[in-house]
């Protein structure tokens, strides 16, 4: 899967959950940190998407406050995870942009590995709950 991004010179492409050495189906949140840090992104402690907050710098879901390498954590009604007063089920990783000015994000879903657009994941019934900051890795 490979996706063209503004002010790019290379695509993105991304491996799926076994090439990135994922333990198993329906691990977004070890999909999502493993892919960031792939990408050149760092983050603090990983967890479950529910705790990642917990230990991590983050903010409410904004478009305007996404950068390439922040994780973004999803509701996602039908998740087999959903339990009383958990507000977050799905992680994914943010690209970027391209030329039209629509956003992608990097996820795994079950056993497949896919780039959706915000609008996408959207139509699919999940909301954006928060961001999760990652730093760039030093070289």
């Amino acid at each position: 899967m490979k996706i063209k991004l503004v002010n790019e010179n290379k695509e993105i492409k991304i491996p799926s959950w076994k090439r990135l050495g994922v333990e198993g189906e329906d691990m977004c949140s070890q999909y999502a940190r493993k892919l960031a840090s792939r990408l050149g992104y760092n983050l603090n402690i990983w967890g479950e998407t529910w705790n990642l907050y917990k230990n991590n710098p983050w903010v409410p879901f904004s478009e305007d406050s996404l950068k390439r390498g922040y994780l973004v954590t999803l509701f996602n009604p039908t998740s087999k995870y959903n339990k009383k007063g958990r507000k977050e089920t799905h992680t994914a990783v943010y690209l970027g942009k391209d030329e039209q000015g629509k956003m992608y994000i990097a996820e795994q879903r079950g056993n497949k590995t896919k780039i959706s657009t915000t609008e996408e994941i959207k139509k699919d019934g999940m909301t954006p709950v928060r961001i999760i900051k990652t730093e760039k890795k030093s070289l």
